[in-house]
């Protein structure tokens, strides 16, 4: 499968950067995964900082030469493991699958690559793929946390920070109790 459209070279990038971590994984254990996801959010980090209003996806790119940046492998990368995390293991990979059935040897676009998985999700992802493919930049989230005695729990306060509308997405806390940490 390749990308219709320079504009969409993600589909071919990005999916080439998360399944070399995947085979990483495979060979060398989660420890290689996770690092290599570790490497590359740095990496878009830094690029986003560098090159501020650069999206993963282009728009009717008209200079040839931009069309390969890091943000679109690794940032390219990061999405798709969003997204399997957003749909779950299980209806990714048959989405995965059914896309790579439905174009291969053929050429497909982001909205193709949409479509194919929004059937597996069973849900719309229009505002995921905006948000973490047309949208430059990335989520900045400040907080802190504190106990409430009264209640007898631990408040956390948290916001985004970052210029333009609230991301969507789900945060993680692992909160730790006489050395046991559990995820909420």
């Amino acid at each position: 499968v390749t990308e219709k459209d320079w504009d969409d070279v993600w589909l071919s990038e990005g999916f080439a950067t998360y399944f070399t971590l995947l085979v990483a994984e495979h060979h060398e254990g989660r420890d290689a995964f996770v690092a290599g996801l570790k490497r590359s959010r740095d990496t878009v980090f830094t690029l986003e900082r560098e090159n501020p209003g650069v999206a993963v996806l282009h728009d009717n790119l008209a200079d040839m030469k931009k069309v390969l940046n890091r943000i679109i492998y690794q940032k390219g990368g990061w999405t798709l493991h969003m997204l399997r995390r957003h749909m779950g293991t299980e209806r990714f990979w048959d989405g995965i699958r059914d896309y790579y059935a439905r174009y291969r040897d053929a050429s497909a676009t982001t909205a193709d690559f949409r479509q194919v998985m929004e059937a597996h999700a069973g849900q719309d992802l229009a505002w995921f793929f905006t948000q973490w493919l047309a949208r430059p930049g990335s989520p900045v989230v400040e907080g802190g946390w504190r106990y409430d005695a009264t209640t007898r729990r631990v408040v956390i306060d948290l916001a985004q920070t970052q210029q333009g509308d609230a991301y969507r997405l789900p945060i993680d806390v692992g909160v730790t109790v006489d050395g046991i940490t559990r995820i909420e």
